[in-house]
């Protein structure tokens, strides 16, 4: 789990100060005249917002968004308090290391601390029991190396999930790549989670860096090294979202799910898995993530021919090509009318072994991310991120 909002009525909280934009007065007398007078003056509802100070995430403490929506409908009114967070990042400053289900009274006493700091006073078991507005899912997916990350997004920029999905593949520097899926309820994506880190701005799939990741990011720079992670989050918007999705994955059918329902590796583990198997189970889908073309081919030559010369790696992809192209016996005879059988030979066995390796169906990057959302042990920490857990 990554993000959250949690949404709890007011008259359950005891909020202290006047920390709000504008600041927090609600309606105290109710009645058809005083709704007329909030609607006269304010619309239908009214906003009141509070959120920590840049300096705060600077120095590596992260606290919740907060925003009070306060409605009237007819005569029906209510004001709710929207608590808005990244839960790994209100735990360790950045959110590379993946929640367990143990972590979660922790992340209930820090919660409550940091609001207590904001001037709202709740206990622990009102945050457990709050319900779920936005909730964020996600897994980082550990690949052999760079290359064969950004391979499987080159190959999943290509394929489809069901037809009224908008595909919207974002690049930034780097040949990397972050793959989106989109609706106006929810959104799923793909990218590289570390590459991501040295983007900077609008650039950035996510713009609010702190303190531990802006660290993490200059030890990458000056190591020049990018761990080969994959980060897959699916985000839901709104409780109508949260129950049709949830009740598709989890086969439970809830209005309203709570914050301690959902802080569960077992409802995350059926919720990715279900849109992976939803993913792959398409025939068109499955061949295009299988499918090796000339780019993966060029890519993972960096890795695999390191000793070879450039001449040398030109000559056995032209060959390679013209197999494709001409097929076995027409090559044969058109290499034997220009060279020697000892030549065709040669090239015959340097052909077999690139074959080999580059022309067959290729499903190790689909096995890495099933093995990866079936929570065997493929994706480790960073030894630097494992250190920043601990500060």
């Amino acid at each position: 789990m990554d993000n959250v909002t949690l949404v709890i009525p007011t008259y359950r909280i005891q909020i202290v100060g006047s920390h709000f934009k504008p600041t927090f007065r609600p309606v105290i007398q109710h009645g058809y005249w005083t709704y007329k007078s909030f609607k006269d003056e304010f619309g239908p509802f009214r906003r009141f917002t509070q959120n920590a100070p840049a300096e705060s995430r600077a120095k590596g403490i992260v606290y919740p968004n907060l925003t009070i929506y306060e409605k009237v409908v007819g005569l029906n009114y209510s004001c709710n308090l929207y608590i808005a967070c990244s839960l790994p990042k209100l735990l360790w400053g950045q959110s590379y290391s993946e929640l367990k289900d143990t972590d979660f009274e922790k992340v209930l006493t820090t919660l409550s601390k940091r609001l207590s700091d904001m001037g709202i006073k709740i206990k622990e078991d009102q945050l457990a029991n709050a319900h779920v507005q936005t909730l964020h899912f996600a897994k980082n997916i550990r690949f052999k190396n760079l290359n064969e990350a950004k391979i499987f997004l080159e190959r999943l920029s290509k394929v489809s999930y069901t037809g009224w999905h908008d595909n919207n593949v974002k690049s930034y520097s780097g040949d990397g790549k972050a793959v989106r899926f989109h609706t106006s309820t929810y959104e799923i994506i793909f990218y590289l989670k570390y590459a991501d880190l040295l983007q900077k701005g609008t650039r950035s799939v996510d713009r609010n860096k702190t303190l531990q990741e802006i660290q993490l990011a200059k030890e990458f720079k000056k190591n020049k090294e990018i761990p080969a992670i994959v980060r897959i989050e699916i985000r839901y918007n709104g409780t109508r979202s949260i129950r049709s999705h949830l009740k598709a994955s989890t086969q439970i059918d809830s209005p309203y799910w709570k914050f301690k329902e959902v802080f569960s590796s077992k409802v995350a583990s059926q919720v990715l898995n279900h849109f992976w198997q939803q993913l792959i189970s398409d025939p068109f889908n499955y061949y295009l993530l299988c499918k090796t073309d000339y780019k993966d081919i060029c890519m993972r030559i960096q890795e695999n021919y390191k000793e070879s010369s450039s001449k040398e790696i030109d000559e056995v992809i032209g060959f390679f090509t013209r197999l494709q192209t001409q097929g076995v016996k027409e090559l044969k005879e058109d290499i034997l009318s220009r060279h020697s059988r000892q030549t065709w030979i040669r090239k015959k066995k340097q052909l077999a072994k690139f074959a080999k390796q580059f022309g067959k169906s290729d499903e190790s990057l689909i096995e890495t991310v099933t093995s990866a959302l079936n929570d065997n042990p493929i994706y480790q920490e960073h030894n630097y991120v494992k250190q920043l857990k601990l500060l």
